[in-house]
């Protein structure tokens, strides 16, 4: 496979746009798969997790070397290493999507066609890809992503919602300012939440960045594939997009288990083969394939496997329910949101619901991610170390571990490497001539995994770089003495070390955030014993 980094293509404005461009090796002629986002394509070296939520391209690789396409990946304006500001589907970042594509068209490895791809966000840029119809963009293929930011990201049902905070801060300024090569960190100095904030009316400013006033300009194939688990907020622009869409399309509803399930699908090989290679076969290569046979619409009964198959949407059966609220709880999840809907209304002294709010043991939502999880009700007990604010200079040692009997992954920074290029600033720790020749280079996320006993509960730790230069009482800080690379000559991306964590030969320290998922174990989540500090 050939990598090309850091292309830059010069915009009408004269602003330069960033490009990672992946495609096989020979000198033939390939069709393109074109993506783009604000999460920087140097994090592209991170995995394919739910662990980073930005990797949200699929499987790249399998495209490029085994498929016979190119992948292109953008960062777009003001993210990443692309010039001008973060405008967030502003205007100017739509125009660049369609330069960029017919860019792509002219190049000599192409053979002039160029689909979309991606995930949420790049979902959204198909959608911006597709009303301005670009002559050489010949389908898209938007996976799970809305088309009317105002409804779903801003004010969903005119209630100003906190998720564009969460997701701005952690998923487009982190992966910016702390990118997993640790080149070029990127700020981003506008606070588009606060600009939000200032539109609490569907103005302007909402209306430019919405590809739904105009879903009837999109000419090209469209294969819309929706998640019926992100239905407060993508799954209504897959369906939007079907419906409004005026060329070839269909759709097709996942019934994944839950939000973070819908990425781990994304990223395996199977599901792109099954869903989306027969799609872009036909209409970048040409080849006859089985989208023909492919019904017009589809979907998956949640949880459940079973696929439905009509001629359009809504299935024809459907009908229209009223309900009203009523007192509960009915029972089936474990959450405050357990209040009874009736076909008919309650009488004036039907009852009330109450409910104990916040819950002790909540960290970071109650279903999906977080440790009361009522589809798996053994994991009901919250990890021991989500508890915790954990700030120490002591080491994890071998009875630490042992004592908490869990899988721990951790993802680890550090700037105790050889090849450091970078000056980091001096809160970051310095450099030792004691690391090996095998430590990656800074910046570089690499993997330590410990089994304490047969049988333990998986805990999940995400460390990134410098962290702990933004410290708050809302973040989770661990400080530890751990190996930056724990045996000479081993590959930094794992290291198992059996049934015991052994004393470390060369130590450096690291600072980083940690992000705790729930264990997921039959048997009682025992406490654990690594100092901490309890977070007041």
């Amino acid at each position: 496979m050939i990598e090309e980094k850091d292309v830059k293509v010069r915009m009408r404005d004269g602003v330069d746009i960033g490009l990672r461009i992946y495609r096989p090796d020979g000198s033939s002629r390939y069709p393109a798969l074109f993506a783009a986002s604000p999460y920087r394509y140097d994090n592209n070296l991170l995995p394919c997790s739910p662990l980073f939520l930005w990797r949200e391209t699929g499987p790249v690789e399998w495209y490029v070397e085994e498929q016979g396409y190119a992948y292109v990946h953008a960062d777009v304006r003001g993210s990443g290493i692309s010039g001008g500001d973060f405008g967030l589907w502003g205007a100017d970042e739509q125009r660049d999507l369609y330069e960029i594509i017919e860019w792509i068209a002219a190049q000599s490895w192409s053979n002039g066609k160029v689909g979309g791809i991606g995930q949420s966000y790049y979902c959204i840029s198909q959608w911006h890809m597709g009303v301005q119809n670009p002559p050489h963009l010949a389908c898209i293929a938007p996976y799970d992503g809305l088309n009317d930011p105002y409804r779903f990201v801003g004010y969903p049902g005119g209630i100003e919602s906190n998720f564009a905070l969460y997701w701005f801060n952690s998923s487009v300024r982190v992966p910016n300012m702390y990118p997993a090569n640790g080149d070029n960190p990127r700020a981003l100095p506008t606070d588009m939440y606060f600009t939000m904030v200032q539109h609490p009316l569907r103005d302007a400013f909402w209306v430019e960045r919405s590809a739904w006033e105009h879903l009837e300009k999109i000419q090209v194939p469209v294969f819309s594939v929706g998640v019926f688990a992100k239905q407060d907020l993508h799954v209504v622009g897959n369906i939007d997009g079907f419906l409004r869409a005026s060329g070839e399309k269909k759709l097709f509803i996942t019934g994944t288990a839950t939000p973070i399930t819908s990425q781990s699908d994304f990223v395996k090989p199977e599901f792109h083969r099954d869903l989306f290679l027969p799609f872009y076969d036909k209409y970048l290569k040409g080849l006859k394939t089985s989208w023909d046979e492919r019904p017009r619409v589809s979907y998956q009964v949640h949880n459940t496997g079973t696929v439905r198959a009509f001629g359009e949407w809504p299935p024809p059966a459907t009908r229209k329910a009223r309900f009203f609220l009523a007192k509960g709880p009915t029972g089936t999840v474990k959450s405050l949101n357990d209040g009874a809907l009736s076909p008919s209304p309650r009488a004036a002294d039907g009852g009330a619901t109450s409910y104990t709010y916040p819950h002790p043991s909540w960290v970071f939502g109650n279903v999906s991610v977080g440790p009361a999880d009522p589809i798996r009700p053994r994991a009901r007990s919250p990890s021991p170390v989500s508890r915790w604010s954990a700030t120490s200079n002591s080491p994890v040692t071998a009875s630490s571990w042992s004592t908490a009997r869990q899988l721990a992954t951790t993802w680890t920074s550090s700037s105790r490497c050889p090849s450091s290029s970078l000056n980091r600033p001096r809160t970051a720790p310095r450099a030792s001539s004691r690391a090996t020749a095998s430590s990656p280079r800074v910046g570089c996320a690499h993997r330590i995994t410990a089994s304490a006993t047969a049988g333990s509960a998986p805990t999940t730790f995400l460390s990134t770089p410098m962290l702990s230069r933004r410290r708050s009482s809302r973040d989770r800080f661990i400080s530890s003495k751990s190996r930056c690379c724990p045996t000479p000559g081993a590959s930094p991306k794992a290291a198992a070390f059996g049934s015991r964590f052994p004393a470390p030969t060369r130590r450096s320290r690291t600072s980083c955030s940690a992000t705790s998922i729930a264990p997921i174990s039959t048997a009682p989540t025992p406490s654990i014993t690594m100092p901490t500090t309890r977070r007041s």
